[in-house]
C-alpha cells in the first residue's frame, strides 16, 4: 500500500507541476473575406517612402498598434504587451513595444516594407487581440485580420496547482499511515480508517487540483489574415 500511495504522490505531484507549462494552442479563426471596410477617416498626405494600407477586423472595432520592438523572454511561462494599455493583455513568453495607430476601420500610412500590426478589441470582456504581418507597398491595400486570443486565469492555475500538491502530499501520509506495522495495536487502532480517510481526501483533492489547473492554463489561438490590392 505505501508502494501504491508513492505512485499516486508522484503522479499528483508530476501533474501539478506540469500543469502551468501546457499551453492550449487553438487552430486560428476562418480567413476573413475580402469585403472592402468603410473608412471614415482620412489620413495625411503620403511622404516619401510611404504607402497607405486600410485595417480592418471583422469581429467589431479594434485598436490597432504597431510592433515597434518585440522580445522573447527566455524560460519565462507568461509575459505581457507593453504599451498604452499597460498589463491588460497576456500574451506567453513575450513582450511588445507598442505604438498606437487608429481604430478599426481605418486608413494609415506606414513606410513600405512588412510591419507587424497589433490588433485588440475594444471590449475587453471578448478577450480578443492578436498580431499581423501587413505588407505596405506603393500600391493602397487592404488588410483584414480575424483576432485570435491569448488568455490564462493565474486565480485557476495557482489554486489548482496549490490543490494538487495538497493532495499528493495527504495521499502521501495516508500511505504512510495504513503502511504502519502491527495495526491490531491498541496503539494504533483506528490508523486504517485514518490512512483511507486521508488517502481519500488527498485523492480528491489532487483530481480537483488538476481539473482546475487545466482549465486555468494559457491559451493561445493566433489570428487570421487577408491582404489584397483593391482593383482600380
Amino acid at each position: 500500500m505505501h508502494t501504491t500511495s508513492g505512485h499516486t504522490f508522484s503522479i499528483l505531484l508530476f501533474a501539478s507541476l506540469s500543469m502551468g507549462c501546457a499551453t492550449r494552442y487553438l487552430p486560428p479563426p476562418r480567413q476573413p473575406a475580402r469585403v472592402a471596410p468603410r473608412v471614415e477617416n482620412e489620413p495625411v498626405a503620403l511622404r516619401e517612402g510611404e504607402g497607405r494600407v486600410t485595417l480592418d477586423t471583422p469581429d467589431g472595432p479594434a485598436s490597432a498598434e504597431l510592433i515597434t520592438q518585440r522580445t522573447q523572454i527566455a524560460g519565462a511561462q507568461g509575459g505581457t504587451y507593453v504599451g498604452h494599455h499597460g498589463h491588460a493583455a497576456f500574451v506567453p513568453s513575450t513582450q511588445y513595444t507598442l505604438r498606437p495607430l487608429c481604430q478599426t476601420p481605418c486608413a494609415v500610412n506606414l513606410p513600405v516594407g512588412a510591419h507587424q500590426i497589433l490588433f485588440t478589441s475594444v471590449d475587453p470582456s471578448s478577450g480578443r487581440s492578436s498580431a499581423a504581418y501587413v505588407n505596405v507597398g506603393a500600391t493602397p491595400s487592404i488588410a483584414r485580420h480575424a483576432m485570435g486570443r491569448q488568455s490564462t486565469s493565474v486565480g485557476a492555475l495557482v489554486g489548482g496547482i496549490l490543490m494538487a500538491g495538497l493532495g499528493a502530499a495527504l495521499s502521501l501520509v495516508g500511505g504512510v499511515v495504513l503502511a504502519l506495522p502491527d495495526s491490531a495495536s491498541p496503539r494504533t487502532a483506528g490508523s486504517d480508517i485514518a490512512g483511507w480517510t486521508t488517502l481519500g481526501i488527498g485523492l480528491g483533492l489532487g483530481v480537483g487540483g488538476i481539473v482546475l489547473g487545466l482549465a486555468g492554463r494559457p491559451t493561445d489561438q493566433p489570428g487570421s489574415t487577408t491582404q489584397w490590392v483593391p482593383s482600380p
